[in-house]
């Protein structure tokens, strides 16, 4: 098996683990906070810059030093993409604005950038009110 292939694997493993993820921490969101709408797509988007990522990273590094299969260019620049994405997956989940505005801009995507402003025009009043789960903003 190619290190692609184990990679390929492991990103779809780490998609299935984000959508599980999400779907889970949105059921805690919506028990403790029944009047905001369901943030799904957001704490997908945060647990998918961050989980798939973090699984192709230790691969790669375990390929490294284990074999002497070296990821593909292609790897290389999508491992280096990955720092400041996770970073910013870190704070969608905590329900920060700038943090969404900010994944939806590094994300590239003209459909991304469709889908998440409708998100958060629909969503930015709670995102200022109730930024994660039992923790409120100071302004609230």
């Amino acid at each position: 098996m190619t290190l692609d292939s184990i990679l390929s694997i492991a990103a779809l493993i780490g998609i299935a683990i984000s959508v599980l993820a999400a779907y889970k921490h949105d059921a805690r969101l919506q028990a403790k906070h029944s009047d905001v709408k369901s943030y799904k797509w957001g704490y997908f988007l945060g647990y998918f810059s961050i989980i798939p990522f973090t699984m192709l990273l230790i691969i790669v590094e375990i390929a490294k030093v284990y074999s002497d299969q070296q990821p593909s260019e292609d790897v290389q620049e999508l491992l280096n993409y990955t720092i400041p994405y996770g970073i910013l997956g870190i704070f969608v989940i905590l329900r920060f604005r700038l943090a969404l505005i900010l994944h939806t801009l590094y994300l590239m995507n003209p459909v991304i950038w469709i889908i998440n402003g409708f998100y958060l025009k629909n969503r930015w009043h709670e995102l200022k009110k109730v930024m994660s789960v039992g923790r409120k903003d100071s302004e609230s």
